[in-house]
């Protein structure tokens, strides 16, 4: 009988963790299109930074927002820990991606998640 290989979530590769925010059960990502193509809402990412693995993460909710809303919500501290003139700053779009993950339980999350972030 064939053994059936695991599926390799998508990933995704930070340089830095900006306010630390990975190491918090639920965090949010904001992107501008530059880094997060599709995710779909329920669907489990591999979160790497400099490209080894970090964790996994759920996408629970995914919403365009304003650069305004953003800031008015307070994202814009819980994202990169910059204030608002800074932030501004780092965008050159005025509408923006937020993606809402949770984290997964790594021991529970596949039978063999070593197959999942060694490269065969």
């Amino acid at each position: 009988m064939e053994k059936k290989q695991p599926i390799k979530p998508k990933s995704l590769n930070f340089n830095e963790n900006y306010n630390n925010k990975f190491l918090c059960f639920s965090f949010i990502v904001i992107d501008d299109g530059s880094l997060i193509e599709e995710l779909e809402v329920s669907e489990t990412i591999q979160i790497k930074l400099r490209k080894s693995h970090f964790c996994f993460a759920k996408l629970i909710k995914r919403e365009l927002l304003s650069l305004e809303e953003i800031i008015i919500r307070g994202y814009n501290f819980l994202d990169r820990d910059l204030n608002e003139k800074d932030y501004v700053n780092l965008w050159k779009k005025k509408e923006l991606n937020v993606f809402y993950f949770q984290k997964i339980t790594q021991l529970n999350l596949f039978e063999n998640h070593d197959n999942l972030i060694h490269e065969n």
